[in-house]
């Protein structure tokens, strides 16, 4: 039986998009291989989703929380300090989050 997994997919900024397609490449390999499936949604979040919105992540954090992995690229832009967005501290809360749910989801 074919196992499916969801992919929540933040390319975000700089050289993020580029490592992510690679990253997806492998991912598409991989699935081939090892006999699984993955339905992947890409989000718009970071440093040029900001410069465009406002809104550094948008609310996509129950999004994230429901997916079985998250693939992230990078986030960063000098025109966007920390101060600014509070970037640093959503990424860590958005992960902290995540990592939370996934080990009371193992305990259980």
């Amino acid at each position: 039986m074919t196992r499916s997994h969801t992919i929540a997919i933040l390319p975000g900024d700089g050289i993020g998009p580029e490592v992510t397609s690679c990253a997806l490449e492998v991912l598409d390999a991989a699935e081939t291989r090892y006999d699984f499936t993955t339905q992947r949604t890409h989000y718009a979040a970071g440093a040029t989703h900001y410069l465009e919105t406002g809104e550094l992540f948008p609310a996509i954090e129950p999004e994230l929380r429901r997916a079985d992995a998250i693939l992230f690229g990078s986030m960063g832009d000098p025109r966007v300090t920390p101060a600014s967005s509070n970037a640093a501290s959503s990424l860590k809360c958005a992960n902290a989050s995540t990592k939370q749910q996934t080990s009371a989801q193992s305990a259980s």
